[in-house]
């Protein structure tokens, strides 16, 4: 398992370790203090998550970090909720081959 970061609303960041052998995620994870939302993936957080498959991200996940799925070889679709602005930093999707589609519902995609 790998230690990523991840910043949630209102609150510190939280660090946490992404199972190895996930296949999908929802933006969601649990705390001491119950499930908490993402508000951003951090940088690298899933870097070579080989199992991971689909991701569907909330709408109050607002962005991916650098580097943030690189290396997911199995991942096929990606879907964002966000309504408004959602930030896709430089390399989040490098290296997905079989990565099929990334839909969005966002206004805006930031540079």
């Amino acid at each position: 398992m790998r230690d990523i970061h991840t910043l949630i609303p209102t609150e510190a960041p939280y660090f946490f370790s992404v199972p190895d052998g996930i296949e999908y995620f929802d933006g969601t994870f649990l705390t001491p203090d119950g499930t908490k939302t993402a508000a951003t993936i951090g940088d690298r957080a899933f870097l070579d998550s080989w199992a991971l498959k689909w991701v569907v991200l909330p709408e109050e996940t607002k962005g991916v970090g650098f580097e943030s799925f690189k290396g997911s070889y199995n991942l096929q679709g990606v879907l964002i909720k966000a309504k408004d602005a959602f930030l896709i930093s430089d390399g989040a999707f490098d290296e997905c081959s079989t990565l099929r589609f990334v839909g969005s519902n966002a206004q805006k995609m930031p540079a």
